[in-house]
């Protein structure tokens, strides 16, 4: 089956792998007060990325109490018909420790063996970096995109978001989407090595005297449902249990990106056509 992005791919690989590189290059360390400089910096190659594969209105969103920026990009091209789609990252990244665990220097990737590997091979920048090629990819072929699309690229990721609940209340407007797409990776500890057919997750309250449980549990309920931006989230699953989110070496195995930008050709095209 011949897919949207096959021979764009082909003809873009040595760019799209220089780019990946050359991102990768950028300690952005959010958890380092010593790195905020290079968050900035990356703030500012990731709007770079945006612009220059056609996106519109791109711009650095600083955040308050000293926080670290997050990069906003859209292409409205399709028009108030059409479905929004709102493509989530990061461009921050982990702490390298322990430094004497990684096999090559962690801001110096290299390309080995099929795979990249550096801080931020795949979480985040390599996963930030598919969808964006993709529309790139799709802007290339002429005529406007199948939906409309709106980039946020954030820079707190890696320590908790502290400031981005504010951002999102702050830019509701810009920022409504019918449809909140994720590139995050495993954060937690440990290693997984199936995907689950469900997902949990527990919430725990410590009730003070005079506080009903069932009335606590239906407050957090609504809480949940629809929370800021009130739309569905889908994730194309291009990470692998191993690629080592987190840890010394991690990798982004190529192969798995060069499906990544197809298939997120392949939905955004999808969601156009079904109009979500």
């Amino acid at each position: 089956m011949h897919l949207l992005l096959d021979d764009w791919v082909v003809a873009e690989r040595d760019r799209i792998v220089a780019t990946l590189l050359e991102w990768l290059r950028i300690p952005s360390i959010s958890a380092q007060p010593v790195h905020a400089g290079d968050v900035h910096l990356c703030a500012d190659f990731t709007a770079g990325l945006l612009a220059g594969a056609g996106l519109e209105n791109v711009e650095v969103l600083e955040t308050g109490n000293g926080g670290l920026p997050s990069v906003y990009a859209d292409h409205l091209g399709a028009g108030p018909g059409a479905p929004t789609v709102l493509v989530y990252g990061h461009h921050d990244v982990q702490p390298v420790d322990p430094l004497d665990e990684w096999t090559s220097p962690p801001f110096e990737p290299v390309l080995a063996d099929g795979e990249i590997r550096g801080r931020g091979a795949v979480d985040d920048k390599g996963q930030v970096l598919f969808q964006i090629e993709a529309v790139r990819g799709l802007l290339a072929r002429g005529g406007p995109l199948p939906v409309n699309v709106k980039f946020l690229v954030e820079g707190e990721e890696e320590v908790g978001s502290p400031n981005f609940e504010a951002l999102l209340e702050a830019e509701r407007g810009r920022l409504a989407c019918d449809v909140t797409g994720i590139a995050v990776g495993y954060a937690g500890p440990g290693v997984k090595t199936i995907v689950p057919a469900q997902g949990r997750f527990t919430a725990t309250f410590r009730l003070v005297p005079d506080q009903r449980p069932d009335v606590v549990t239906r407050a957090f309920e609504e809480w949940l449902q629809g929370r800021v931006l009130d739309a569905p989230v889908l994730y194309l699953g291009v990470a692998l249990p191993d690629d080592r989110f987190h840890a010394p070496n991690e990798r982004m195995v190529m192969d798995q990106f060069w499906r990544g930008v197809l298939a997120a050709g392949e939905l955004l095209d999808e969601l156009g056509r079904s109009g979500v």
